[in-house]
């Protein structure tokens, strides 16, 4: 069971700012750390074999005009 932190002299109120305060920093980071613009991507070409490919189903669709 971890410590319990005691702050001297606050009521509960005092404990909810505290603990508010710690959660909007871990959101903030947990936020930093996911940001999808932040994630570096890299392009890689995979040149397909006729080995590899399975048809499986053959469909026909139209669009009358």
């Amino acid at each position: 069971m971890p410590a319990e932190r005691t702050v001297p002299g606050t009521g509960l109120g005092g404990i909810q700012a505290i603990l508010q305060a710690e959660l909007e920093q871990e959101i903030a980071r947990v936020q930093g750390e996911l940001d999808p613009a932040a994630v570096a991507l890299t392009s890689i070409e995979v040149k397909p074999c006729k080995t590899d490919t399975v048809v499986s189903e053959v469909a026909l669709v139209w669009r009358a005009v």
